[in-house]
């Protein structure tokens, strides 16, 4: 047995050690009991299909490697979520997720924020190098519930006005988070959010391939979406920040039709799931995720 497949037996084995589990095809849930793990896994893989759908317009292939998760729920827990991953010859692999929370707010929040990391993770895996932070973490978080978008939203003016902002230099090149990493949460949330209303979220994934291709970023954003470089881009979205945010329609770089502007604020994809969980509010201090090279 090689090492790849040992891990896994391990990880396997280790959850099955503890509480309740539910098999699905691409994940393994460890909960405490047999109806959450279903749930979770359940939810899990609908949120797999509908986020790949909204951000690559198509469903993703099944995973060679199963994902395990970790689900610990309780009414006194904070939310936060942590996954692990691999690029490895062109693909991913050697899954690790771990959901935290009450169970409304795992599964309202933590959950579709972590598998939106797989499923950017799946997409770019070929290139071999994960989605900037910015970028990955301002995707997911763009698919939590309204009422969390929201602290973001008021969170980013705090930080704005208080000198915690990111230049759009140093934004778009972070590699590690910072020590307080929601200053990242909350801007690159705000610039994914301008960004996808320009044109819808496909449009924007294809922005990071090229972003991610060429590491030439101001070229990217002026191909598509007509901003004089990266110093256009910050002074259209402060502008729009300023503004309440909203409509993007008079802070695109050019008149744009108004079928391809998408509200900001617009329900998120897990909205059109045909069992929507609760609407809870998840924890804003503890969402994380990690990259294992």
């Amino acid at each position: 047995m090689d090492a790849r497949k040992f891990a896994l037996c391990f990880a396997l084995a280790a959850l099955f050690s503890c509480g309740a589990n539910y098999r699905t095809q691409n994940f393994f849930v460890s909960a405490k009991t047999p109806a959450l793990a279903k749930k979770v896994g359940d939810q899990a893989e609908g949120y797999r299909k509908q986020l790949a759908l909204y951000w690559l317009g198509r469903e993703l292939p099944a995973w060679e490697d199963v994902c395990p998760i970790e689900v610990i729920a309780g009414p006194n827990h904070e939310a936060n979520g942590v996954t692990n991953f691999v690029f490895m010859q062109g693909t991913v692999g050697r899954w690790q997720m771990r959901v935290e929370g009450t169970e409304e707010r795992v599964l309202d929040s933590v959950l579709p924020h972590e598998i939106t990391h797989t499923v950017l993770a799946s997409h770019f895996a070929p290139m071999g190098k994960p989605v900037p932070r910015w970028a990955d973490e301002g995707a997911c978080t763009t698919v939590e519930h309204i009422a969390e978008r929201s602290k973001f939203d008021r969170l980013l003016i705090r930080y704005l006005h208080s000198g915690q902002g990111f230049s759009f230099q140093d934004l778009y090149h972070i590699k590690d988070y910072p020590a307080d990493p929601l200053p990242l949460y909350a801007q690159g949330y705000s610039v994914v959010s301008f960004l996808v209303a320009q044109g819808g979220p496909r449009k924007f994934v294809d922005y990071l391939q090229t972003g991610m291709s060429t590491n030439d970023w101001a070229q990217a954003t002026e191909k598509f979406y007509q901003y004089n470089g990266l110093g256009h881009l910050k002074k259209n979205w402060l502008a729009w920040v300023s503004d309440g945010g909203g409509d993007v329609s008079n802070y695109a770089a050019v008149p744009q039709a108004s079928e391809v502007i998408v509200a900001a604020a617009a329900s998120t994809p897990l909205s059109e799931l045909a069992n929507p969980t609760a609407v809870t509010v998840a924890s804003t201090s503890v969402l994380e995720r990690n990259w294992v090279s």
